[in-house]
């Protein structure tokens, strides 16, 4: 096989591998929603959470994992829990997973975790 020809067939398969999302994306009535994790994209969403949504919804994302809970001050990327619930559905998207932070509890009291997975809990 030359170069040319293996250039060829791997951009063929590369592309091949698209298909599946495109075809997704663009279903009338898809079966489920197109989902993404936050952390990827963490500094956008700590710049600005609604716009960095907003812009995801129209690439075709509307199912997310967070990353971004503030236990100390009840919040999702700077918004009270139930202001950030109420954005969301205003958008017309959802969280169905979360991503908390639960290492530096690895050193404290049974307690101290155990009240910060309540607040977790709470905010989910």
């Amino acid at each position: 096989m030359n170069r040319r020809s293996f250039l060829q067939l791997s951009g063929a398969a590369s592309m091949a591998t698209t298909l599946p999302m495109m075809s997704f994306m663009n279903a009338p009535n898809p079966k489920f929603k197109l989902g993404y994790q936050l952390f990827s994209i963490r500094d956008a969403m700590a710049e600005n959470p609604i716009a960095t949504l907003k812009a995801l919804k129209k690439m075709g994302y509307e199912d997310f994992e967070h990353y971004g809970f503030d236990a100390d001050k009840n919040t999702y990327y700077g918004f009270p829990i139930k202001e950030f619930k109420t954005r969301l559905d205003d958008l017309g998207l959802t969280f169905s997973s979360g991503h908390y932070v639960f290492s530096p509890f690895i050193t404290e009291s049974d307690d101290a975790f155990k009240q910060f997975l309540d607040t977790c809990i709470e905010g989910a």
